[in-house]
């Protein structure tokens, strides 16, 4: 009986043990499918991409997920707050520069012209999917803004396929 006791009780412990790692884990990082070609060709369809949630601060030109009308969404970061962006046809600016944006890799419908002039209001995010043509992204929701606090993680590298994996970014050391 006591051996029972005692095989229980480890069990138990052990339990408990993979319970709290898994706790703590998800609070340090989760793994995403990408589920559309709105980022293409930085981010396929099916790849699996690392997202730090111990983010620090938001950047822009980084892609992260967040929540957008009870939906998560992976886009990349154009504007914080008090930035002045200018979308006009296929051209951004910001703070009166045109983005160099070679992640681009598709321009919008011929038939669909997009003009848009404002400031980034504070707490708030615009963000853009790389696949122009395709991305549903701030230029067609209501609410052409993310709250900061809506914001889950920076996704930093693909994980698989193993032949698409690393670093989303040029330098290893920004993420």
């Amino acid at each position: 009986m006591k051996f029972l006791k005692n095989y229980f009780k480890e069990i138990g412990i052990g339990l408990m043990i993979g319970l709290i790692l898994i706790i703590l884990l998800q609070k340090l990082f989760l793994i995403a499918t990408i589920p559309s070609e709105s980022m293409e060709t930085t981010l396929l369809v099916g790849d699996k991409v690392y997202i730090k949630t111990n983010y620090k601060n938001i950047e822009r030109g980084k892609i992260y997920t967040f929540v957008n009308d009870n939906s998560y969404m992976i886009k990349r970061c154009i504007g914080i707050p008090g930035d002045h962006i200018k979308v006009i046809n296929d051209d951004v600016y910001l703070n009166g520069e045109k983005l160099e944006e070679s992640y681009v890799s598709s321009k919008n419908k011929e038939d669909k012209i997009i003009n848009m002039d404002f400031i980034v209001p504070e707490g708030k995010l615009f963000f853009l999917g790389d696949n122009r043509r395709v991305s549903n992204d701030a230029r067609y929701w209501n609410n052409t803004f993310i709250d900061e606090d809506d914001v889950i993680g920076l996704a930093t590298r693909v994980i698989y396929p193993f032949n698409r994996a690393g670093s989303l970014y040029k330098e290893e050391g920004e993420n």
